[in-house]
């Protein structure tokens, strides 16, 4: 994910073989992706990228990135008045039970 990675290697450092820019480009590949979650979201009939009541992996894959993207860098999260679609998916991965599970730290997960 383009957003995980830039933080990566903006905390850690550039690999020798990245080019110098890699964190702004990695950013920009982010940003450009937000109307294309907006249009499939359209496409579909709730919250969710495919349709139905509940989350499926393809939304789960996007979880860390709902998570930490607001503490981390809000400025690269979408425009909820350009993009609502995409901001209230964004908001409705945040309100899983699961998504708590990308903070937790070193304890057993529940069963």
């Amino acid at each position: 994910m383009n957003f995980l990675l830039s933080m990566r290697k903006e905390a850690f450092g550039l690999e020798p073989t990245d080019h110098p820019d890699v964190v702004r480009h990695l950013r920009e590949r982010l940003m450009k992706r937000w109307p294309v979650a907006e249009r499939v979201l359209g496409r579909s009939e709730g919250p969710w990228m495919m349709s139905g009541e509940s989350p499926t992996l393809v939304d789960l894959a996007a979880a860390p990135l709902a998570v930490r993207l607001p503490a981390w860098k809000p400025e690269l999260a979408p425009s909820p008045e350009d993009l609502p679609l995409t901001t209230a998916w964004l908001k409705a991965l945040r309100a899983l039970p699961s998504a708590a599970e990308v903070d937790r730290r070193g304890q057993p997960a529940p069963d």
